[in-house]
């Protein structure tokens, strides 16, 4: 969030605001994921484990993609912005947070080129997901991968989507369906993204589809993510 506010409005007094304290918190978001990083020796590669990404279908796993990239983020930000907040960067963000961040272990099949949700996940006998996780990477996180892998993402999770998916997951697909030139995917997931979230007569927004909510008074509403995306 304070990455996105910065880049959208270079907005100096809040960079510098000890109400806010940016800068602070920023630093102290790298500090948390880095102390969870733990080194594999097997692997040469840092691990994240026990943990729990966006789809709460699959709890407490190892190396959500999701996960490991947004630590990934947080860290190489703090540096960057520790800087321009005119303090000691790499006091406030150590070498060694840095390596960690640049060698956290991304789950990638290199043969299908798809990145697994965390490790394992293709070894579970329920690939089940309740939304969008892993691509997520695609949009909104905006993780540098090539167009094929988005693609690849998108088709490999797209079949292992609940019925149940809370609407904001079709917003996040209809962006990577685009960004991939996938339009008649596209226009599918922008319509599912809103036409069946909503309870008439006021159009109120659902957090599971008008059909689930009728049947079994399930879910928030108003369900402002739904909205949102």
């Amino acid at each position: 969030a304070i990455r996105n506010y910065w880049s959208a409005t270079r907005d100096e007094d809040f960079l510098r605001s000890q109400e806010y304290d940016s800068c602070e918190m920023s630093v102290k978001i790298s500090r948390f994921y880095a102390e969870l990083a733990k080194y594999n020796s097997t692997k040469a590669r840092y691990d994240i484990k026990g943990v729990m990404g966006p789809d709460d279908f699959h709890t407490n796993t190892d190396n959500n993609a999701f996960v490991n990239v947004m630590a990934s983020l947080a860290i190489h930000w703090a540096r960057y912005y520790s800087c321009l907040c005119n303090r000691n960067e790499r006091e406030d963000v150590p070498d060694e947070y840095v390596m960690k961040a640049l060698y956290l272990d991304l789950p990638f099949d290199n043969v299908r080129r798809i990145h697994h949700q965390y490790e394992g996940y293709e070894n579970n006998p329920n690939k089940t997901i309740k939304q969008a996780d892993t691509i997520m990477l695609t949009y909104p996180v905006a993780w540098n991968m090539s167009v094929d892998i988005m693609r690849n993402d998108l088709l490999y999770y797209e079949q292992y989507l609940s019925d149940r998916t809370p609407a904001m997951t079709h917003s996040f697909m209809t962006v990577g369906w685009k960004w991939t030139d996938e339009m008649n995917k596209m226009i599918n997931s922008y319509e599912k993204s809103y036409r069946d979230y909503l309870i008439q007569p006021f159009k109120i927004w659902t957090e599971y589809n008008e059909r689930n909510w009728n049947d079994q008074q399930e879910g928030s509403v108003n369900f402002l993510p739904g909205m949102g995306g």
